[in-house]
């Protein structure tokens, strides 16, 4: 990162999770990318797994290749996060603790009251009203021990309860940092200009087979579509189940074909072949699925949600309503029907402008900026 040299800086971060999965982003996106751009900044993530014994050092894949990360128990959290800030203040640095799910806030509150040199980073990665009461009390207690409340999209910024917005605008700790996509890897990988002309009559989804992820709508929709061939859905889930009795139910079972968890190239590949790109979520953040469906040239058709809307509003393209399938038909058909909005021009145009306007090494320096802010 330009003008950031990590060895004549005073803070070291340390990212804490429930999970670690090789889409999510804390794990894929954050500490993959800030390692690249500042070698040396972040510690490996610690993942809180109160079923384990001890401490244990694990792999998992991250951009294609296999990091490290530690999980403990409760315990071992505490010894770990004590060994880590002892380090950092004998050379004379600062140790960031950047949380990712609300339900860990309990555990930092403990963290801050027995090493209050530790400074709190939290993310909110989904809508406020999308939480249940416990993490709703537990983003409370966050608020009130963070340093700075980072939303991943404006949109969501806007669903904290008022008193806690004015709570967190008043110290100067709330703020909204948008995902963003690799887009110097797929200029690398997947030209613009080779990006293919002619593509196929398809309808990818990227999604677990969750509630959040609304599949019967999915099913519904693809359902009454004219004009497409197949649905292809990656990703995997608890409503697997569900899924294939609604495919049945709708009689698409042999049009649908489910592939999944697959790597990123396997995706990026049917992505830059098929026309239409589906996401009917409930709620969500901004969806790095949905912009790398739009990075390949697939036409996202998006719920109205409010960091849909965003996304929408940032790259000219509509949103359509939960309770209706008719607006998604319409609209899909039509897309699938006009040869001029599937191929050539139209699609290369909305991936330049997508990996322009969402390029996560600017979201990262971002996050970087606001690190140096907090440890000055």
């Amino acid at each position: 990162m330009d003008g950031f040299d990590n060895n004549e800086n005073s803070f070291k971060i340390l990212n804490m999770v429930r999970s670690v999965g090789h889409t999510s982003m804390p794990w894929n996106d954050l500490y993959g990318t800030a390692r690249a751009q500042v070698p040396g900044l972040m510690y490996p993530p610690l993942v809180i797994k109160p079923e384990i014994r001890g401490i244990q050092r694990l792999l998992a894949p991250c951009n294609g290749v296999e990091r490290q990360y530690f999980a403990a128990n409760l315990a071992s959290v505490f010894r770990h996060i004590w060994r880590l800030n002892r380090a950092c203040i004998n050379k004379r640095k600062k140790l960031v603790l950047h949380v990712h799910n609300p339900s860990l806030a309990w555990i930092v509150l403990l963290v801050r009251i027995s090493m209050p040199s530790v400074i709190v980073v939290a993310n909110l990665h989904n809508e406020w009203s999308c939480f249940n009461s416990f993490q709703r009390l537990s983003l409370f207690v966050m608020s009130m021990i963070s340093r700075k409340m980072i939303c991943v999209s404006e949109a969501i910024s806007y669903t904290i309860p008022k008193y806690i917005q004015k709570y967190l605008r008043n110290k100067n700790a709330l703020t909204y940092i948008r995902n963003g996509i690799r887009s110097g890897v797929l200029a690398h990988k997947y030209p613009i200009e080779q990006l293919p002309l002619q593509r196929r009559a398809d309808v990818i989804v990227i999604a677990r087979m969750v509630p959040q992820k609304n599949i019967k709508l999915i099913i519904k929709v693809f359902s009454m579509l004219k004009n497409a061939n197949k649905l292809v859905w990656f990703g995997d889930g608890v409503q697997k189940n569900e899924l294939e009795k609604i495919m049945s139910c709708y009689d698409v079972k042999e049009r649908v074909v489910l592939c999944g968890v697959q790597p990123r190239d396997i995706v990026f590949k049917a992505l830059s072949e098929s026309c239409a790109y589906l996401s009917c979520s409930l709620w969500e953040g901004i969806g790095v699925a949905n912009l790398e469906a739009a990075a390949m040239g697939c036409r996202p058709f998006l719920s109205n949600i409010a960091p849909h809307n965003e996304i929408a509003e940032r790259l000219n393209l509509d949103t359509f309503p939960l309770e209706d399938p008719v607006p998604w038909v319409e609209a899909i058909d039509s897309h699938l029907d006009n040869v001029a909005a599937v191929e050539g021009e139209n699609s290369k145009q909305l991936a330049s402008c997508t990996r322009e306007r969402f390029d996560l090494d600017n979201t990262v320096r971002s996050y970087i900026s606001i690190y140096v802010n907090l440890t000055k």
